[in-house]
């Protein structure tokens, strides 16, 4: 998948990372302390995240045309099949795979 989105050096790159579980545990809780730490200046509404996300996007020089799987919590904001932020990114990125993840 790294090949495909990034180019070779790329996945020779991320072959070489450590994924222990340590690692991946540790990782997961640096990224939701940040997160955390992060204003939310808008609501749970699909349309104010699709309008924060772009910007996130924008801001680390990431383009749509990249994304290739998005994973939600299931609430009807995100899954929604009308207006949902899922139904959202396939506007913009129609190959895009939906994954639910189950929170414990």
């Amino acid at each position: 998948m790294v090949n495909l989105v990034s180019g070779g050096d790329s996945e020779k790159n991320i072959q070489q990372i450590s994924l222990s579980d340590n690692t991946v545990s540790r990782r997961i809780e640096e990224m939701s302390i940040d997160i955390k730490e992060q204003p939310l200046e808008t609501t749970n509404k699909a349309e104010d995240i699709m309008k924060e996300v772009p910007n996130y996007f924008s801001e680390l020089g990431l383009s749509w045309k990249n994304v290739c799987a998005v994973c939600t919590d299931g609430a009807p904001a995100m899954l929604g099949p009308k207006s949902g932020f899922v139904s959202r990114v396939k506007e913009i990125a129609p190959g895009v795979t939906v994954t639910h993840c189950t929170c414990i």
